[in-house]
């Protein structure tokens, strides 16, 4: 659904292996070896490495996934995040080979957003953006913009989020669409 599962499992077995092993590693080293599981085990299309600095480290990551830098990292408050999750997936291998490119321009002002600090507004334009182009829905985008919430598709999706100070309202509304979840940003 987007939300970062097959990050957290890399993330945990490339720690539990290094343990196990005995290997002295960096938790960045760590983070690396998983995304190069991942890559291999074909669970990703970039390697997701600004996905698995957030499962494993928590706060806001802009990387270059395909480098594996880190452009921009940032701690973020522990607000209030409502989670749609539609029952739907999407699955990685699904995309193999589809042309991104049209949607790149968009992509890369959401990046230039992000990494001047308005990742609010980098949060709705991909979201909107790849939403549209891989045919989720953006009624809920609607309705979370309505309640001036901070929404977003969760990765590929089509799990999609919401920053909010009123979660139990807007969990009340999405409940049409899905499985609602109410948590914080770590």
């Amino acid at each position: 659904m987007g939300l970062k599962s097959s990050s957290a499992a890399a993330n945990a077995l490339s720690k539990a292996l290094a343990n196990a092993l005995g290997l002295d590693m960096s938790e960045m080293e760590v983070v690396k070896a998983g995304v190069e599981a991942a890559k291999r085990a074909g669970v990703t299309l970039t390697g997701a490495f600004d996905d698995a600095c957030a499962s494993y480290f928590g706060s806001l990551w802009v990387t270059d996934n395909l480098g594996m830098r880190v452009l921009h990292s940032s701690k973020v408050e522990p607000l209030p995040v409502v989670l749609l999750l539609s029952g739907k997936t999407l699955l990685t291998e699904s995309l193999s080979g589809r042309d991104f490119s049209p949607i790149r321009p968009y992509v890369e002002e959401a990046i230039r957003l992000a990494l001047e600090g308005e990742w609010r507004k980098a949060a709705l334009i991909n979201g909107l953006v790849y939403s549209t182009y891989l045919g989720h829905p953006i009624e809920p985008f609607r309705i979370a913009l309505e309640r001036e919430a901070v929404v977003g598709l969760s990765g590929k999706g089509p799990a999609v989020f919401a920053v909010t100070d009123e979660p139990e309202e807007l969990a009340e509304e999405w409940e049409q669409f899905g499985e609602v979840l109410i948590t914080e940003l770590r």
